[in-house]
Formats: C-alpha cells, structure tokens, sequence
C-alpha cells in the first residue's frame, strides 16, 4: 500500500530526512581542512607574541579582573582573560565542587568593557603633548607647549593661587572624603578637602549612624564587604536596584551559580533589566518609594512577631529601637505604615511586600539594597531603612549575609607586597574637609554671591557644607591629575559645573583622550598615560607605575596581581605618578628647616627620576619589596614564586582556609564592640538629635543645610513621581550605568558604539500619549537642561519613568538656548537634566535621578517648541 502511515513510509521518511541533513551538511558546513585552515591562520597572528599581566579596576564596577595581554613589536595585540585556575575550562561549573568556589580557586574574569581597552587605548583622539589653549575658553583652540613649560606653569600658578588666596583656594577633587592635592598637604595650612564619598554617601552616612564606622571605607581598604561564598548560604537573595548582570559581571557569575543550587532570586527595580530577566521574582517598584515598602515590610515583620528577638537583645540599642518601632506602628503619627499603606505609594501590592518580608525573617539572606536606590533627595532615609531591615530580621554578620548596601570589598587573606616610595615623613598630612564633594561648583558659583555682599560669610559655609571653624573655600584654581573625572558631565547639574569651570581662573586637567567636556574648557591641558597598560597607575588610589594589586573585587582576596608597564604610551604620554612628582620637585615648602621640597615628602625614593629611567627604578623597588615579603614568617608556608618566577607569570593565588570572612561578625558575636557611644547598633542618631548638625563636623562631615531626622522613615520628596514637579515635568528620569562603558570610559571605543541604542527610554504608555514612535527624534527637557535623540518605546519600563544611560559625553548642536547656551546637547548627557537646588534634605547625595518631560521633534529639525525654544 502506498501512503503515509506504514512501515514501508516511515523508512521512506527516514531515508528522505537522511538525504535532506547530508545536502545541509554538504551546503552549510565546513570544507575538509577549512577549520584547520581557520585555526593556523589565528595561530600565525600571534607567533612571536609577548604576554604581560595587569587588571581591569575600573572605577564603578571594582571587580580588578585579569587582563592577559598579548603584544607583537610593541603593540598591543589581543586580550584574554582569567585562566589562572582550571585553565582552558570555559564553564568551571560543570565541573568543579562547592568546596573549591568557598576557597576562592575560581577565575575571575573580564568582561566585554575590560577586553575592550584594547581599542580604547588607541583611539584617535588621544591627547599625545602638553597643550596651552589659545582661544576662548570652550573654543577647543590650543598650542603644543613642551612638558617643562607645562610643569613649570603648574607650579608657578599653584603657588601664586595659594599665595594670593589662601590654602583652601587649589580644588583638586578627593576620594572617600579626602583630598588627592598631594602638593598641599605637605604645604602650610594644608590642602582643600572633601566631606562625603561622591557614589554611596547616603549608605556611609547610614552605616556611621548605626555601626558606628562607614563600612564602604572599609571595603575600599580591603578590610570590609563579605565575599561571594555567602551567597551559597543564603535562603533567597533580595536585590534592591542592584543590577548585578551589567554593573558587575564577574560577579553575576556566582549569582548564577547560587540560582542553580535553587536559591531564589528577587529583584525590585523599576527597570526591567537583564538581572531582571533571570530573576525568579521582578517585582517593579516606583522609584523614590523603596522607604516606604521597607517600612512596610518592618509592620508586617513586627507585627507577626517575626523579628530576631536574641540578636535584637544582644546586639541593638533598645531605647532607639523601641522608639522606630512606635513609628513604624503608627504610634507617633496615627498612621501604621501596614503593606496597604505602603502598596499606595510605591505601587507594590500589599500580598507581595508582606511575602517577602516574611522571606527576609526566615534568614539568612542576602539583602542588598545597592546605591542606584539611595542615589536620590533624601536617599538616606533607604539606606537607613534598608540597615533597620537587616538589623530587625537578625540578617548580619553571619553566613549567608552581607554587612552594608555598599558591600563589594573583601577581606585580604594574606598580606601583599608594599609599594612605598613615599619615605618616613609621609604621615604629615594636614587635610581640612570645607566642601561636601558633589558641589565643589556650588563653592565657585555661590562665592561670588558672599563676594558681592548677598549672602553671609555663614550662610557661604552652609550651603557648600563648610564647618563654621574652618576657613571658607576660595576656588580659584582647579588641578585634576590624580583623579581625572569628566567634570562637567560626570556629575548633575552640568551647565552649573560648565559655568564654574569658566568662572575659574586656571584650570589644569589630565586626560587620555580630547573627546572629554572637560579639556574643551581647561587652560592646560597635559597627556595621560593609558590607566591599565602604558604604566599609567592602574591602582587608582596611589598611582604607581608598578603595583601589587589585590582582587578588589566582591570574590576573593586570595590572590594579587603584579601591574607593570604592557606597552610604551603614545607621544609624550606620562604617567600621573610622574606629573605629581615632578610638580612636587618644582615647589618648596615654605618655613621647613631642611629647606624642603614637596617632594621631599612626597615621593623621596623616586625624587630626581628621570622619565626614561622611572619604569626601571619602579621595577627594582617592586623586587626588592617583594622579596622581603617572601622571607615573612606568614608567609614563607605559603611557598611564593621566587621573584623570577612572579615576573615571568606575574599572580600568586592560594587557597583560603577555613571559613570565609564576613562583615560585622566580630562585632555580633560579641567579640568587640561596634564603634559607637553606646557599644551597640543605634537606630537612632543620638548626634543628630543633640547638635546643630548644619554647623559641626561629625566625623569630618559637616551636613550643611537642609534638615534631617534622628531616625529614618518614609518621607515625600520635592523631586518623586508623587511630588508636584509632574504637573510641570511628568516623567522620572532615572540613569542608569551601561553595559558597554563604565562611566565616560570608552564611550567613543567604536567596537561599542554600534552595539546598543544610546537613546531615551520611554515606556509604551507614556509614548502613546506623545504621539511618539520607536526611533522618533524627541527632546527630553526641563528648567535646567535639554536633550535631541531618539526615542526608545519599550515595555520594560514603568509608566511615569523615563530612562536615559549614564556616562555620555555632551555634543552640542548649533542650536543654543537660554538654558543651553552652548548649544542643546545631542548625545544624551543626562546630567544637563537634573538640578542641583537648595531642597530641604541634607547634603551629601549624588543625584541621578530627575523630572524631565519628552516631546516628539520627529520631521521638525530644529523648529521645535518646547520649553526654552523656538
């Protein structure tokens, strides 16, 4: 019979199908011999390659993975990464066992911005001399001026500016709430410096009141956080706005690894992002609200009885927490903060806050509510909360656990070689914190006001966050070698910083590349080299041509990396190491009994150095550090590389034993005590409470104006979706990080530039009511700031939200406004569009996040009516 359903057609079938996948094979696969072919002609590439070692520690993500460059006559030719451990192992979870991850034996590994540098570090726009401008300030006019003109004029103006206008009169930026003028403090009276760490002061603030010490410092040293094996102990993890998958992707490796051992993962944002995506649970939250769900979930937990009674009685100042319970319970003001309550304002339904606080009761669990949360007006009030949360449910200092919303440091599990040039006298530092560091263009702008009579002398200091004994700043030179931010972008409020730069006498900036706002506006601008391979100082914090460098990661601290010079910079590139020290020699501390330069006491081991010969000096003081390392008692067990051996593969990694380390064990099992008055955790701020805060110093911060409580709670902001900004400016602007750059980094790095919309995100809803279409040009707007691109019309954002990435650099058009007098900004510079005003919340916070509205310019070129434009 013939048909389609016998024996005799299946076979047929089988055979037909059989002939079809041999056609497919034949058509669509490779020749004999081409795969071979393929593989020697990668493998010929890289004959006669030299390799060398250096770390990816970029500012923002922290995970310092390995960087294995290949370069070929001096160029740098590819980039590998981690293969260290379980070398030529793609996916190590196939494979390896629990037990090797808790002892770090894992590779860490770069991801596509870190393998990226290659192309970054050639771009074509980099600055290769020392350049003088010779036209307007913002003309991008400039001459080549030789690099003894460009040092010698550094220190001749530094030294008149200070001379003339006081010690607090050279702004040269800070880190952690300090300085990085190493000329000025080692100069009398000091040098500028900052109060407040510019990406998670509300978690700093946080951490002080209640631990009694910023824990992010800690991390930052190396000696806080909690490391990635406390994942494996966890119940559930609960991220709030911490988007693992894009801001650390090393990371997000092990997070995997937990999801696959069965533990939940639950991710609030407002974004649907790609933690997202492989997340068990999204729940999207309204942003400005996440206070108000933490205050409802502490109801639900309180309320039930659910909260960790014994870690409450051991460890927690009881006065202050009783009091936060009476308001969480609606004793204070008649209203309980009950999960309807909270399902009102941020738009999470009552069933799933009371859910996952009962989750959070039934600890450990990883709770981490990371800065893009707290990165708001009034964003300790989270932070604090999102402390009170883990202190009510016992979720501290244990497995399982993380210590802080800041948590990325780990604990270093053997010491590392020192890297010390800076001779004995090095500990005479004098610092004075006389701004809080996210408005040093608020003390420019603002002064002027004290100058003409406006404003008092008080009112001067607390606006910038000046304490009333210190001396006032007076900026009137601005010198950013050290930490060479893209200053006007990089932070709110650009066009304020942009009219502070002009207003600012000299300004002497340090940069790769000349696609940066920043060098448009400097009157000196002087050629970087390359932060990761042209001995740059890849270790951000002391700048050395060759450093030991430990996993500043949120892995393990089980190993380091020695970063030496991979390839020679490009032109008359140097280092900021080389520029500090020679404008160090160039000035002499007044009044010292030796007659002293600066470098002297800055950098006496390298003083008199010459460029050609520092690589060489640098490399001699690494050998002999580090065999005076190998030979201590802890670690000769250990069996370190001879010194010969670390140069020719430059990491030394050891299994760490025994349990890992935890943030805030210590201090919960009652083996010393926390560092505040009382000895234990405090709810409240005893501080805040007793003193006029606007005025004193706690802790080098002084929180300038702007009113803040003892206890955190839930409070409406001026700047919310909730507030009355959105009958003028309807949509919340939030900006978030990108997966293809860090910051401004690699931002022009053409690999990247085709590979993601950098355009505004805009959700169905909210773009149907604007008659906008996928790709339309639009312009997003408001009182401070204006920006041409298109539009992204997406469902993966909630309605009354929009979403433009962070970290591009301003392109002007030609069409100028009152607000955009350079010209409206055709890139998508976010930071053009959130103001830096007098609100009534305190200092201190980095503001992301802002009111813009979005109107369809598709077809009308520039003929576009807005706000500010015609």
């Amino acid at each position: 019979m013939k048909g389609g359903c016998g024996p005799e057609a299946k076979s047929r079938r089988e055979n037909e199908r059989s002939a079809t996948m041999t056609e497919l094979k034949n058509n669509f696969g490779p020749d004999e011999g081409q795969l071979e072919a393929v593989r020697a002609k990668l493998m010929n590439k890289h004959v006669d390659e030299e390799i060398e070692y250096c770390t990816c520690c970029q500012n923002g993500c922290f995970d310092m993975c390995l960087l294995k460059c290949h370069k070929k006559d001096g160029v740098l030719t590819a980039i590998e990464t981690d293969n260290i451990v379980h070398p030529n192992v793609a996916r190590e979870d196939a494979y390896f066992d629990e037990e090797e991850f808790r002892k770090g034996m894992f590779q860490h590994r770069a991801c596509t911005r870190g393998r990226g540098w290659r192309k970054d570090v050639y771009s074509p726009n980099r600055i290769k001399y020392p350049m003088l401008r010779v036209g307007p300030k913002g003309s991008r006019k400039f001459k080549r001026i030789s690099w003894d003109e460009a040092l010698n004029m550094i220190a001749e103006k530094y030294v008149e500016t200070r001379e003339k206008y006081g010690p607090m009169s050279v702004y040269c930026d800070g880190l952690m709430g300090g300085s990085t003028d190493y000329i000025g403090q080692f100069m009398p009276g000091g040098a500028l410096a900052i109060w407040g760490v510019d990406s998670y002061e509300p978690h700093d603030l946080a951490d002080t009141y209640q631990f009694g010490r910023p824990l992010t410092m800690d991390a930052a040293t190396f000696d806080g956080g909690t490391e990635a094996m406390t994942l494996f102990d966890s119940k559930a993890i609960v991220l709030w706005g911490f988007d693992v998958y894009l801001n650390y992707p090393e990371f997000a490796y092990y997070f995997n690894l937990a999801r696959d051992k069965g533990i939940p993962l639950i991710y609030i944002d407002p974004r649907y992002t790609w933690t997202a995506h492989l997340a068990d649970q999204w729940i999207p939250i309204r942003p400005s609200t996440d206070a108000a769900m933490l205050e409802a979930m502490a109801y639900v937990i309180i309320t039930e009885g659910l909260e960790n009674k014994e870690f409450i009685e051991k460890n927690v100042d009881i006065e202050g927490f009783e009091r936060w319970k009476k308001i969480v319970l609606g004793d204070y003001d008649g209203v309980a903060k009950t999960p309807e309550w909270a399902e009102a304002i941020c738009g999470v339904p009552a069933e799933t806050i009371a859910a996952i606080a009962r989750l959070c009761a039934d600890g450990p669990v990883y709770m981490r509510m990371v800065w893009a949360a707290t990165r708001i007006l009034g964003g300790e009030d989270p932070a604090r909360l999102d402390n009170y949360l883990r202190i009510l449910t016992g979720n501290l200092g244990r497995n399982g656990c993380i210590g802080t919303g800041m948590d990325f440091g780990v604990q270093k599990h053997f010491p590392v070689p020192d890297m010390n040039f800076y001779g004995e006298r090095f500990d005479k530092i004098e610092e004075h914190c006389v701004i809080e560091g996210e408005i040093w263009h608020r003390a420019i702008l603002e002064h002027k006001r004290y100058e003409d009579g406006e404003i008092s002398l008080a009112d001067y200091k607390r606006i910038v966050g000046c304490p009333q004994n210190e001396t006032a700043p007076n900026i009137k030179m601005i010198w950013q070698t050290v930490n060479p931010r893209n200053m006007i972008p990089n932070y709110y409020d650009s066009s304020a910083r942009m009219k502070a730069v002009q207003m600012t006498p000299f300004v002497a900036y340090s940069a790769y590349t000349w696609a940066t706002t920043m060098t448009w506006y400097s009157d000196l601008v002087l050629p970087l080299a390359h932060q990761f391979f042209e001995g740059g100082g890849g270790d951000n914090f002391v700048l050395q041509g060759y450093s030991f460098n430990t996993a500043f990661s949120p892995a393990a601290g089980n190993y380091f990396i020695g970063m030496g010079k991979v390839i020679d910079p490009p032109g008359e590139c140097r280092s900021r190491l080389w520029i500090l020290k020679e404008v160090a020699e160039r000035i002499q501390i007044p009044g010292d009994p030796d007659g002293a330069c600066v470098a002297d006491y800055y950098c006496p081991e390298i003083k008199g150095v010459k460029w050609e010969d520092l690589d060489g000096v640098l490399e001699d003081m690494a050998r002999k550090n580090f065999e005076a390392w190998r030979e201590k008692d802890e670690i000769k067990p250990l069996d370190p590389p001879t010194w010969e051996e670390f140069r020719k593969e430059p990491y030394f990694i050891r299994p760490i034993e025994g349990d890992y380390w935890v943030c805030l064990r210590d201090e919960c099992e009652g083996k010393k005590p926390f560092q505040t008055e009382s000895g234990k955790i405090e709810i409240i701020s005893r501080f805040v409470e007793e003193h006029d805060y606007h005025d004193v110093a706690y802790k080098t911060k002084c929180l300038g104006q702007g009113f803040m409580e003892p206890i955190g709670h839930y409070k409406q902001v001026e700047v919310s979706p909730l507030s009355a900004l959105v009958n003028k400016h309807p949509l919340y602007m939030i900006t978030p990080h990108a997966f293809y750059r860090q910051h401004f980094c690699q931002d022009e790095n053409p690999w990247f530039r085709d590979e993601y919309r950098m355009d505004v995100w805009i959700s169905a809803a909210d773009a149907a009511k604007r008659g906008i279409k996928d790709g339309d040009m639009v312009l997003a707007h408001n009182g401070v700031g204006q920006c041409l691109l298109p539009a992204y019309v997406t469902s993966r954002l909630t309605p009354g939200i929009a979403c433009m990435i962070f970290g591009r650099n301003y392109d002007p058009s030609h069409l100028k406004t009152e607000i955009m007098p350079e010209g409206i900004d055709r890139a998508g510079s976010c930071n053009f569009l959130i103001p830096s005003e007098d609100y009534s919340h305190r200092r201190g916070i980095l503001l992301c996040a802002g009111m813009i509205d979005i109107t369809n310019v598709e077809g009308k070129g520039f003929s576009i009516e807005c706000e500010g434009v015609e």
